[in-house]
């Protein structure tokens, strides 16, 4: 009933639109129609309505109950709509088996989780990407408060690959070995995953420079970067790394449509930070 209802609203749009070229009317008159639609709890609201619509100057009393019920409505349905996206998302990379080369590769006592469980080895997908265990250094600084001196430790991360460090290597480790397994059993260049962040994405240069270590081919890779960032050095040189790796990049600030149609079909998408639980796995 409501899908059927919102596609009359949509025509009525178009024909206000067609009609009258004052265009402040047609979110009103769709935002009185939803509510009318849904609610239907006033009697007359409906007559009232497409009264005040059709005067020079809308009843205002009639607009803000419309709206009032719109945002009723529409909050809660765009967070239902949020959460279902995030949690498609959050699951969309796969737990795969390794491959023939894969196994061939692999040795057992550089993966910690293998070396507890060594049955999961022909069960879950892991290419070694980074230098483990990386270091952890003591420094030291003169304090604000006193005299004295404060010693702190530091995990170097950094140092996790002579390519591109972080704790990004980690996350990838099993969501970049699931793809490059999917790759192997779809047998197709249409096939693809996707990677997405904010403007000076970390995670976008590590997914890039960490798949053609693995030779996995830049037809099946596309980074988008549809969150704006900091107008800064370090966002913008992140930026314009990522364009010079293997792998299609969308335009600045683009791609959202990209990432709901990847969700849609068979695709891939690598969430922000490698959040996931294959990138929990890495950790």
């Amino acid at each position: 009933h409501i899908l059927g209802f919102l596609g009359e609203v949509i025509d009525l749009s178009l024909v206000v639109r067609m009609v009258d070229s004052n265009m402040y009317r047609i979110p009103t008159l769709l935002t009185a129609f939803v509510l009318l639609c849904v609610l239907e709890s006033c009697p007359g609201a409906e007559a009232t309505a497409l009264a005040s619509f059709g005067s020079r100057r809308p009843d205002l009393s009639v607009i803000l109950r419309c709206l009032a019920g719109a945002v009723a409505i529409g909050l809660p349905m765009g967070m239902c709509f949020l959460r279902v996206i995030l949690e498609r998302i959050y699951t969309s990379v796969q737990a795969l088996p390794p491959t023939r080369q894969q196994l061939e590769d692999q040795r057992i006592d550089a993966n910690p989780l293998f070396r507890i469980w060594p049955a999961l080895k022909n069960k879950l997908a892991w290419r070694p990407l980074g230098n483990f265990p990386t270091p952890v250094h003591r420094f030291s600084c003169k304090s604000l408060k006193d005299d004295g001196s404060v010693e702190f430790w530091v995990k170097r991360e950094d140092l996790s690959s002579r390519e591109y460090g972080g704790n990004k290597v980690r996350t990838l480790q099993y969501q970049l070995a699931s793809c490059e397994a999917a790759v192997d059993r779809h047998k197709s260049n249409s096939w693809k995953f996707l990677t997405f962040g904010s403007g000076g994405s970390n995670q976008v240069i590590a997914t890039k420079t960490h798949a053609a270590r693995l030779g996995l081919s830049a037809e099946h890779l596309e980074c988008l970067t549809p969150m704006p960032d900091e107008k800064e050095m370090d966002n913008t040189l992140n930026y314009l790394s990522a364009l010079s790796l293997p792998g299609k990049q969308l335009p600045y600030c683009t791609g959202m449509s990209s990432i709901l149609n990847a969700l849609r079909g068979s695709s891939w998408v690598l969430p922000p930070g490698g959040h996931s639980p294959l990138g929990v796995l890495g950790q």
